[in-house]
């Protein structure tokens, strides 16, 4: 079977019972990372004011760690989501059922 990332982590937060207690880390996580997106996108946003041909390399490099982290960061709401009992942040980017979205390991 085949599933997102996104769906992989829903499918295991699900599984956890809800916990206020395992909450409060989850949620001091989701602080900390929603203010590492805030600052990448910023830097981003100032290299890019400034952009030469010099800061292009720097710039795809900001991008790639912000995309990164936007995505660690929607995981942890998706589990702090489920131990809370709150709403499951929607999936961004959902994939189509039936589509796969990685291959199996091939024996070589």
């Amino acid at each position: 079977m085949y599933e997102s990332t996104f769906e992989l982590v829903d499918r295991f937060a699900a599984a956890l019972p809800r916990s206020e207690e395992l909450a409060q880390p989850v949620d001091s996580i989701v602080q900390q990372l929603t203010a590492r997106v805030a600052r990448l996108g910023r830097i981003a946003q100032r290299i890019e004011a400034n952009s030469s041909n010099d800061t292009h390399e720097v710039l795809q490099s900001v991008r790639a760690e912000l995309k990164a982290t936007e995505a660690e960061l929607l995981h942890w709401r998706v589990v702090l989501a489920r131990l809370t009992g709150s709403e499951v942040p929607a999936d961004p980017e959902p994939v189509p059922k039936g589509e796969w979205v990685a291959e199996t390991p091939h024996d070589e």
